[in-house]
């Protein structure tokens, strides 16, 4: 194979890629292999199939391998690679001081919100006992003044049955 078509096996796997990420290519590169590649369908690549399983020339791989270093260099991070700039990881960590510092204060309103509603929870719950405690005494002093009229009296208001004198009209 000859360097051309080397040079046209690497453009055809450039130009499968994004063009998010061929931007990182530098254009003086891509000149270089559009000048010297020579296109021949026999050497055509399948950007579909894995590169392994393809028939790829050595001097593709290097030309690729310059393109790599050429996009790194140019600012493009490969998942695999991952060699980012110290600013870039003092500017994360900025940001998850400042992430830290935004759920602090929120964890703070709502330590003061769940302090508010046991304060509300208190006050509702003692004035319910109040009010229990009030509707007890009620019921006492009803049983006691209930105790103070006669037995007789007391059947006569506290059946469920109607007496038949009263009813009767008579």
């Amino acid at each position: 194979m000859t360097y051309g078509n080397a040079m046209f096996q690497a453009w055809q796997i450039i130009e499968g890629l994004s063009t998010e990420e061929r931007n990182y290519i530098s254009p003086e590169l891509v000149n270089e292999i559009k000048c010297v590649m020579d296109p021949n369908d026999a050497f055509k690549i399948d950007v579909n199939k894995p590169l392994e399983t393809q028939n790829i020339d050595a001097q593709a791989w290097n030309m690729l391998e310059r393109v790599v270093k050429d996009a790194e260099k140019n600012g493009f991070k490969d998942a695999e690679t991952k060699t980012y700039s110290e600013s870039y990881y003092v500017g994360c960590i900025n940001d998850l001081k400042t992430e830290n510092a935004r759920l602090s204060k929120e964890i703070e309103r709502l330590n003061a919100d769940i302090k508010n509603i046991e304060e509300k929870y208190e006050f509702t719950l003692t004035e319910a006992n109040r009010e229990y405690e009030g509707l007890k005494r009620e019921y006492e002093n009803t049983v006691q003044e209930m105790e103070k009229v006669p037995y007789f009296l007391r059947k006569i208001f506290t059946r469920e049955k109607k007496i038949k004198l009263l009813s009767s009209g008579n």
